[in-house]
């Protein structure tokens, strides 16, 4: 992917041979100096072993740099228990599926209020909705 001025000057590659930004996967910073997209291998192609992390990626516009957005874990669901994905921000939406008590995911950063509380929109497997955000941590590097 190619990133470039309205004027079409300024051209500058984003994404790497083989890599690929999912285009239903990415979301402009609300000060329109970065954006967040899904970064992905081409389908059927391995990833070459020097090959980028895939995952969510934010990109400073005005460095050029990339970092990656770190996943989310589920916190404060019992060991017996799972965290259910709505259809839609809020409690009274239908459950499309479930979350183990120890899954994480990479969310979406965009947030919704419904309820009374955050809920995020979620890709989880082959399962999109919401969850309450309370029942999410993000990850810390080491």
């Amino acid at each position: 992917m190619f990133l470039f001025r309205a004027d079409g000057g300024g051209q500058r590659r984003i994404t790497g041979p083989g890599n690929r930004l999912n285009y239903t996967n990415y979301e402009w910073d609300a000060d329109g100096r970065s954006f967040i997209y899904l970064r992905g291998y081409s389908f059927g192609a391995s990833a070459p072993p020097d090959a980028l992390l895939q995952g969510m990626v934010r990109y400073d516009i005005e460095t050029g740099l990339s970092s990656m957005v770190l996943p989310f874990r589920v916190v404060e669901v019992a060991v017996n228990d799972v965290l259910n994905i709505r259809s839609g921000p809020g409690a009274d939406n239908p459950v499309v599926g479930e979350m183990p008590f120890d899954g994480t995911v990479f969310v979406d950063w965009r947030w919704c209020c419904g309820d009374g509380v955050r809920w995020v929109p979620i890709v989880y497997g082959s399962t999109e909705g919401w969850v309450n955000s309370q029942y999410l941590v993000e990850e810390v590097s080491s």
